[in-house]
């Protein structure tokens, strides 16, 4: 257990014990604020960081506020060089996020009504389980994907995001994954997939092998059926 989670513990612990239900639900809607200040506090002790001059931060590492129950990510940044999670949070929005990040950028099982803010550029990108997105369509999400670190994946995932469209999506991907969601064509689709194509349970109806191959190149498999 990291010492941010052992802090989460403690102040969960001082927040609940002996508190009734009242109480107990008024400290449960201010938890995530404090947890979120308690980030940011660790976070300006990292000596990996950089203030630009307009109050952004630049990161030579990972950013992790992956699973903290956030409701906004707490600090501007800019440029993040490793992999940024910021998955399984209650987010609506992507403000802050990074202009660029050099690893993967995760931002899946959110509440977000929309992909703006995120990076035009990553390695790796997952903004699956957002079914709340109003944008129904790709148009806002990293629009390279480019070689990162040595575990880069080159993969963009975007299932299960009420997705109508798949405009705006990157030219090449490795790995190309929009299952669940309500689509009624793959126009929009990456041109060029190195290695999968995953397209199952869409609501409107399954697509064939040929809709796919209409639309893009693929080296390795198709899957449009569970």
């Amino acid at each position: 257990m990291s010492k941010f989670d052992e802090k989460i513990d403690l102040i969960l612990e001082a927040l609940f014990t002996g508190a009734d239900e009242e109480e107990i639900q008024r400290r449960d809607a201010i938890a995530p604020e404090i947890m979120l200040q308690d980030w940011v506090e660790e976070f300006l002790k990292r000596k990996d960081i950089t203030k630009n001059s307009d109050g952004s931060y630049d990161v030579h590492g990972n950013v992790d506020i992956d699973d903290h129950g956030f409701i906004r990510i707490p600090i501007k940044f800019r440029k993040v060089d490793g992999n940024f999670f910021c998955d399984w949070n209650r987010l609506t929005n992507l403000n802050n996020c990074p202009i660029e990040v050099g690893g993967g950028f995760f931002c899946s099982v959110n509440l977000l009504t929309s992909l703006k803010g995120c990076p035009k550029k990553c390695s790796d990108f997952n903004c699956s389980s957002n079914p709340t997105l109003m944008d129904r369509d790709l148009r806002y999400g990293p629009q390279i994907i480019v070689q990162g670190g040595a575990n880069t994946l080159l993969d963009y995932y975007c299932s299960r995001c009420n997705l109508t469209s798949l405009a705006g999506a990157p030219e090449e991907v490795n790995t190309f994954k929009c299952s669940g969601n309500s689509l009624t064509s793959l126009k929009g689709a990456p041109k060029k997939i190195n290695e999968d194509f995953i397209c199952i349970e869409n609501s409107e109806g399954d697509f064939t092998e040929e809709d796919v191959l209409a639309v893009s190149t693929v080296e390795n498999n198709i899957k449009v059926r569970s």
